[in-house]
């Protein structure tokens, strides 16, 4: 400890960035609960042939 340094400064600091965490934390939690997305990570998919169905009841493959 330095002469004359308050020990109560350094503890508030940890309080504060502790405080700080939680809050992204949970600011970041609500962001990504509540967004229509809900996928964080993307994902390709690849396919090599198709069976569609069209509305007036035909099939279509295709490759």
């Amino acid at each position: 400890m330095i002469k004359g340094e308050d020990p109560m400064d350094n503890r508030k600091k940890v309080i504060a960035i502790v405080v700080s965490l939680i809050a992204l934390v949970v600011i970041a939690g609500g962001f990504f609960r509540f967004s229509g997305n809900r996928q964080i990570f993307d994902t390709t998919y690849r396919f090599e042939k198709a069976i569609i169905s069209l509305p007036d009841g035909t099939v279509v493959f295709s490759r």
